[in-house]
């Protein structure tokens, strides 16, 4: 595709800092790939070119896409640039999230001996914090300016937190939230996000903070926090760098902590050109915030990459209509359907009418690859899921690996009491080991009483039963019916299906047979994704905005969360309302939702009732 002015503006610029604020589809790394391109062609070794994101997969995309990229042959028939040879192959850009390039300056600088700690490991630590609290307010080493009934107190509070792993676990989210927003811990222990489980406990904020950075330096151990503060210090104390470029990548999924070290690599001589969209920020939940990067060092010229390749007008004003006024406009080269609201009864009925919506689709000749559910919360898309594999439609769970093989061991057990019980032979205890042959076990079994335990699954005369039967059996062969919920929940999710075979050898031969399925995920898990077709279900306040989305700040990432979910879509939208119960907060959620609520929102959308 013929680039754009504006991207033409972005690869060629000689400005030192500039901060591209990109629309969704609007090619920003395929810009971004052009960028390091463009700045190798003028003599920038890629020694001397650094690119960051902020997620891992962001990277890992983005390596494979510059590699292919650097292969590929230009309009001129001469490939792009030329393969420089090292040691190692082609030079590339160093491709890093930000945390492992912050890791890598601080194990030069010999700083991180122990490695990451784990959550296990975390833990303890903590744990070692509050008891050396403890034992510094006996010996009168801490809160000695305190009174004696102040000091007791404080002491309760420590003993309490040390009793109760839930709030420990909560205190290390905590934690690490205020290292990367920049935030007192105290503020945050009250704050609305931690305030209900932690708000107790602030008084000892710093205390038990001070304390647990000791106790990780003790112990060698330096968390994804820990390396960001330590790589400002390396590159403040004046450590070499061999980068003159830095490309950021995401950039509005960054924290203060990693803006921090973004302002320090400027400071020592490196060109910055940071890409994102600031209205696709939803990551606050983990520290990150969206700021402005002119607000994090001097001389920032923002450009801006409008132009959006993936949407047509209709999604693009919705788009721009949910976000409101503070967006950029949204650029668009052609006109689609108009985005639909879907109106249902209730959640069973809305299930059903998305399933009828994709079923038609299908029909049409659609590929279920190219079809999308995106809700806030999984529990919104375990019934819709549930709904099309009983119309054997099949569909995957983006960040869950839906792992076919427990079904299909669970089905082989079933298909050896299908046997039993058409033979009256006894089932074989080596068979039923043999189903087992690729299970790592965590206990030695009698495979004896597995083959009773079986034999007694055939008094069930349905496919269903047995299935529900053997299931049972295998999760106790996996170490307990409650052990795994992984496992279970797919094991279950299939139950439904034995309505539509005769026995279980069927079921187990349709399971193997691969065709393109619907994807489903949460609106977080779509992020950087696109579809032909996107259906958002579960648009009732409450649901989305999620019910404990109270503060300013919080409403305002469930906006963008809209955002996000509305701007996958190449060529069509569909939104699903259903007044529905909510379990956690005791409310039914029965107004559509406010971000859909605006006269201006709801011009851009048509209504139908489902």
């Amino acid at each position: 595709m013929k680039p754009t002015t504006h991207q033409r503006q972005i690869v060629h610029t000689t400005l030192p800092c500039v901060e591209v604020r990109a629309s969704p589809g609007s090619g920003k790394t395929t810009t971004l790939i052009q960028r390091v391109k463009h700045l190798m062609r003028n003599g920038t070794p890629a020694s001397q070119i650094l690119v960051l994101s902020f997620a891992k997969n962001s990277v890992d995309e983005f390596r494979n896409r510059l590699q292919r990229s650097l292969k590929q042959k230009g309009n001129s028939g001469k490939k792009s640039l030329p393969q420089k040879k090292s040691a190692v192959g082609n030079e590339l850009p160093t491709t890093q999230t930000t945390h492992a390039f912050a890791l890598s300056l601080v194990t030069r600088a010999g700083g991180c001996g122990g490695g990451v700690p784990t959550s296990t490991e975390s833990l303890v630590l903590l744990k070692e914090a509050l008891r050396r609290c403890r034992k510094d307010a006996s010996d009168r080493k801490l809160w000695v300016k305190l009174n004696k009934s102040e000091r007791r107190e404080r002491l309760r509070l420590v003993r309490e937190l040390l009793k109760d792993s839930r709030r420990l676990k909560q205190l290390l989210k905590a934690l690490s939230f205020a290292q990367a927003s920049k935030q007192k811990l105290s503020d945050v222990m009250t704050s609305r996000k931690f305030s209900a489980g932690l708000a107790t406990y602030a008084p000892i904020a710093l205390a038990v903070q001070k304390r647990f950075a000791r106790a990780k330096k003790a112990a060698g151990k330096l968390d994804f926090g820990d390396m960001l503060e330590k790589a400002v210090d390396v590159l403040d104390g004046g450590a070499e760098i061999p980068y003159t470029h830095v490309l950021v990548d995401e950039f509005q999924d960054g924290s203060a902590a990693q803006n921090l070290l973004l302002a320090s690599l400027v400071k020592r001589g490196c060109q910055l050109m940071a890409f994102g969209d600031p209205e696709q920020a939803i990551y606050g939940f983990s520290g990150s915030s969206y700021t402005p990067l002119d607000q994090v060092v001097d001389d920032v010229v923002v450009m801006p990459l409008p132009e959006s390749h993936r949407l047509h007008r209709q999604t693009a004003e919705l788009a721009m209509a949910v976000a409101g006024k503070s967006t950029q406009k949204i650029v668009t080269m052609r006109d689609g359907v108009k985005p639909a609201l879907v109106t249902s009864g209730g959640p069973i009925e809305r299930a059903h009418v998305v399933v009828r919506d994709i079923q038609q689709l299908l029909e049409q000749g659609v590929d279920a690859s190219s079809i999308a559910v995106l809700a806030r919360t999984n529990s919104t898309l375990k019934t819709v899921e549930q709904s099309l594999l009983a119309l054997d439609i099949n569909s995957a769970r983006k960040g869950i690996a839906r792992d076919l093989q427990h079904v299909q061991r669970v089905l082989r057990l079933v298909s050896l009491v299908d046997r039993h019980e058409r033979i009256q032979a006894a089932i074989d205890p080596d068979a039923v080991a043999h189903a087992f042959r690729k299970v790592k076990l965590t206990a030695k079994q009698d495979w004896k009483s597995r083959a009773r335990s079986l034999q007694k699954a055939a008094s069930s005369s349905s496919l269903e039963g047995r299935y529900k039967e053997c299931r049972d059996i295998y999760l106790k062969v996996l170490g307990g019916v409650r052990s795994n919920k992984d496992v279970r929940d797919g094991l279950n999710f299939w139950g439904a299906k034995c309505r539509d075979y005769s026995n279980g050898l069927e079921m187990l031969r349709a399971t193997k047979q691969e065709k393109p399925v619907v994807q489903t995920m949460t609106i977080h898990k779509a992020k950087g994704g696109e579809w032909d077709h996107v259906f958002v279900v579960g648009v009732a306040d409450g649901e989305l905005p999620i019910f404990h989305a109270k503060s300013e700040t919080a409403l305002a990432e469930e906006r963008r969360l809209l955002y996000v979910a509305v701007t996958r879509a190449r060529n069509a939208v569909r939104l699903y309302y259903a007044p529905m119960p909510h379990a956690q907060s005791y409310k039914k959620s029965k107004e559509l939702s406010s971000l859909l609520q605006p006269a201006n929102v709801q011009r851009t959308l048509t209504q139908v009732q489902g």
